[in-house]
């Protein structure tokens, strides 16, 4: 756990760094007016939640699973047995993306969830940080949503 957040240091440095020596805006402050708060949401959203979606994360997987096989279907953990570990990365990272591109496109759309994305759209300026300035619901409904097809296709829990 220390490596962690040493490399979570570095890698901070390295974007502070890199956004100082070009901007995406200008003029550009490091220490921005909200910076404090991003930092905040940082460490709640980035990191401690993160953390805790662990156990929400197996509960949609059983419950995905139960569910499929109570339909008769059955979650395939030998879709691909034959594929090179190089194309179940591809095909995994293809369908994490669309499911994450699909419920940020619901995130705009369906007013309900619009209430919790709309906290995200509030920063006043876009940097690496201002990232992680959104509702912690949301990462429930991107995990949710990710989770529910990769479990389909039987890629195990771990």
């Amino acid at each position: 756990m220390d490596q962690y957040w040493h490399w979570l240091i570095v890698v901070s440095l390295f974007f502070v760094i890199a956004e100082k020596l070009s901007p995406w805006h200008r003029p550009h402050q490091t220490l921005r007016r909200g910076w404090l708060r991003d930092l905040l949401f940082l460490a709640l959203n980035g990191h401690v939640l993160q953390l805790l979606l662990g156990t929400w994360l197996y509960f949609v997987f059983v419950e995905t699973i139960e569910l499929l096989g109570s339909w008769g279907i059955e979650a395939d953990a030998s879709i691909g047995a034959a594929w090179p570990i190089w194309v179940h990365c591809l095909v995994f990272t293809v369908v994490a993306d669309f499911v994450q591109w699909c419920t940020h496109v619901a995130l705009h759309k369906l007013p309900f969830l619009w209430e919790f994305h709309k906290v995200h759209h509030s920063i006043e300026r876009l940097d690496w940080i201002a990232n992680f300035h959104f509702h912690w619901v949301e990462i429930l409904v991107y995990k949710t949503a990710q989770a529910i097809p990769l479990a389909f296709l039987g890629v195990p829990y771990e």
